[in-house]
């Protein structure tokens, strides 16, 4: 059952698994987990008092970032590579605060959001 929800949900975002790296996989897991980590840490004034796991999850998210590039040191993969994942991730993240902060969101949607966001981020996936 959890092969075809998984087959289903590889052929709705039209991703071949065929096709995916272990390098690619491991350099979206980064960009994904630095983005988090970004947005996190901007927020952390606005949020931790709405949010009381907020620094939890923000230092958890960094422990999570600092594994997947020393795995991907630890796997060849260049490091001006991982500096290029980085940057794209803060451009995501500078993005993402950008939007929420033109929204003009309520005081509960936007401690609403660092949990959306983190969740949407974490299940992106190549396209």
């Amino acid at each position: 059952m959890i092969r075809d929800m998984a087959r289903k949900a590889v052929e709705e975002r039209g991703v071949d698994p065929d096709s995916i790296t272990p390098e690619q996989v491991i350099t979206e897991e980064l960009a994904r987990s630095y983005a988090i980590v970004t947005y996190l840490e901007a927020h952390t004034d606005d949020a931790a008092i709405a949010w009381p796991d907020w620094q939890k999850v923000l230092l958890s998210e960094r422990q999570h970032a600092v594994m997947v590039a020393k795995a991907m040191l630890s796997a060849g993969i260049e490091e001006r590579q991982i500096r290029v994942v980085e940057m794209q991730a803060q451009v995501l993240g500078g993005a993402v605060r950008t939007i929420l902060d033109r929204l003009d969101l309520s005081d509960s949607q936007r401690a609403q959001a660092p949990i959306i966001v983190r969740e949407v981020f974490a299940s992106l996936t190549a396209a």
